[in-house]
């Protein structure tokens, strides 16, 4: 337990240490010296053979509706610059892009992509003017690959090249920093649970919360463009924006049934089914993106739909059930209440960028991944209460079967738990032995010295066994006087004869402690010296040899 402990500790200390790291190191970014250079007005631009001049950015909307394949030019007089080196940042969604200067080429990005179909996903492009044009000219072409990949331009930012990724970064430094969090603390939560499931199946919800996080994380770094900055191509950015958005409700779905496993059997079964959807869907969606035969975004409609139709199914309490529910499942429930608000108002809120405002949406910088740091926590709090109230309860039923199973007076095990194993060896398929074991004069030492000594006697003679038979299946007080032991496997029935040798031993060596001798007598019978075995014959076999034993010897005791 101390150890586990100290992995935790570390690994926190870890993530926290990294966090502190990656604030200071975008910190160290900024420039507040710069600022950016507003390019917003006066642009000439063309779109459906029809041009609009002197036009603001973000001020025009194209009257037609774009549909694939649709070019719309935007142009400019870039006069006012100097003679450092400029960067434009600009944002398109599923297109393709090139950029003049002048008549000259600067930039280009998938221009074939109607012709060829492939996915050229949504992003950030940032292009470095040369310092040597001579009519300070811009023009820039972007043309559709999706319906409606765009019904106006989208943002355009000037700056000197040497802060424009500064500035870039300090924009989204609070959502960098809280996803990449996300991302290496799902990472090191799966890591331990999946080790962990080799010893218990209790850690299984961990790995589902560590796969959600890591999701979420990728996610909120896609979505914000983050790769970008690691020269990971848009469209690949894209992709995996998309498919670990496609994962999210997956994890969700199996804690689901994991948090809430007594419930009705029809709302099971269709989350069970919606689990399945849910897979089936993001398989068949991956093999016709990478088949440039349908993209992500086209179905995107589709998914948040499911999901819409989903939250009935999350967020289901029967009504008057609250009450009845445990901590952790009411926190469980709050932390699903949690990740549907986030969900309906990203969801809203990228409808509304994208149809009503026409803008990028920002929500995804900070908003999304604080929403799901806060759905990642309250899961990992409702966890932490399921599994206390698990080994709570476990506790109790080991302490209920300890005193039900257990012998008082001696420790060992009673008569009770000697039957119940004594049933289970009827399942046995390799040899085992019994040996019954009886004390000699337990009750001479009764009348003579009391019977406080007699307890002493077998409490005395209970150690002895519990210390020669530590390694058996079983020892155990029958009640009174008598006692017995199952030996199980060949190989340790063979060393039978020298573990009761060394039984006589000790009777002897403790008898020095005490002021009676601590003799019995005992019986040995073996499953192979029946045809058929049966524990209650071989039990009786032993028996009567110990009896045997005991009449033989003056003693009661070869």
């Amino acid at each position: 337990m101390k150890r586990k402990f100290s992995v935790n500790s570390l690994l926190s200390l870890l993530m926290v240490a990294m966090a502190i790291i990656a604030a200071l190191g975008l910190f160290a970014l900024r420039d507040i010296d710069k600022e950016l250079i507003d390019i917003d007005d006066g642009w000439d631009i063309t779109v459906f053979d029809k041009q609009y001049q002197n036009v603001s950015l973000s001020d025009f909307v194209v009257p037609e509706t774009i549909k694939k394949g649709d070019t719309m030019i935007l142009e400019r007089d870039m006069s006012m610059l100097g003679d450092d080196l400029y960067s434009i940042r600009m944002y398109t969604r599923l297109s393709s892009i090139v950029v003049y200067a002048d008549e000259s080429v600067i930039y280009s990005y998938m221009p074939d992509a109607v012709e060829t179909g492939e996915f050229t996903g949504s992003g950030y492009h940032f292009v470095l003017l040369p310092s040597n044009m001579e009519k300070r000219h811009l023009t820039v072409i972007i043309r559709a690959c999706e319906n409606r990949a765009f019904q106006s331009p989208f943002e355009m930012e000037l700056s000197p090249t040497d802060v424009i990724y500064n500035d870039f970064a300090v924009e989204r430094e609070i959502g960098m920093i809280i996803s990449i969090f996300l991302v290496v603390a799902g990472f090191m939560i799966s890591l331990i649970a999946i080790a962990s499931m080799t010893i218990n199946s209790d850690f299984y919800p961990l790995i589902m919360i560590g796969i959600f996080a890591v999701c979420a994380g990728i996610w909120a770094l896609c979505s914000m463009k983050i790769f970008q900055f690691f020269s990971v191509p848009i469209a690949l950015g894209a992709d995996i924006e998309y498919m670990t958005m496609f994962l999210l409700p997956l994890p969700i779905i199996r804690l689901s049934l994991w948090q809430r496993e007594h419930m009705p059997r029809l709302e099971r079964t269709a989350l069970q089914i919606m689990f399945w959807v849910y897979l089936s869907f993001l398989a068949v969606m991956t093999l016709f993106h990478f088949a440039n035969i349908v993209h992500f975004p086209v179905v995107t409609f589709v998914f948040h739909a499911t999901m819409m139709v989903s939250i009935p199914l999350l967020l289901f309490v029967r009504p008057g059930q609250w009450g009845c529910l445990s901590a952790s499942e009411r926190m469980f429930q709050i932390g699903m209440w949690i990740t549907v608000c986030v969900g309906i108002f990203d969801i809203i809120w990228y409808y509304l960028c994208r149809f009503v405002f026409n803008t990028v949406n920002r929500f995804s910088d900070t908003a999304l991944p604080l929403g799901f740091l806060c759905m990642v926590s309250v899961l990992l709090l409702s966890y932490l209460l399921d599994l206390y109230a698990r080994r709570l309860n476990e506790s109790e039923k080991n302490q209920l079967e300890k005193l039900a199973y257990q012998d008082e007076l001696t420790g060992l095990a009673n008569r009770a738990r000697g039957e119940q194993v004594l049933e289970e060896a009827r399942d046995w398929k390799e040899e085992y032995a019994i040996v019954n074991l009886d004390l000699n004069g337990l009750k001479t030492i009764n009348d003579k010295y009391g019977h406080a000594q007699g307890d002493i006697y077998l409490t005395r003679f209970a150690a002895v066994l519990g210390e020669i038979f530590a390694r058996e299946v079983l020892v155990a007080r029958m009640g009174g006087d008598e006692f017995f032991v199952i030996i199980r496997g060949s190989d340790r029935i063979a060393k039978l004869s020298g573990l009761l040798t060394a039984m006589q031993q000790r009777e002897l060596e403790m008898s020095g402690e005490v002021e009676f001798l601590i003799d019995a007598s005992y019986g040995v019978a073996r499953s192979s010296e029946l045809t058929f075995p049966n524990p209650e014959a071989l039990y009786r076999m032993a028996d009567q040899r110990m009896y045997k034993m005991k009449m033989l010897s003056k003693k009661g005791r070869m």
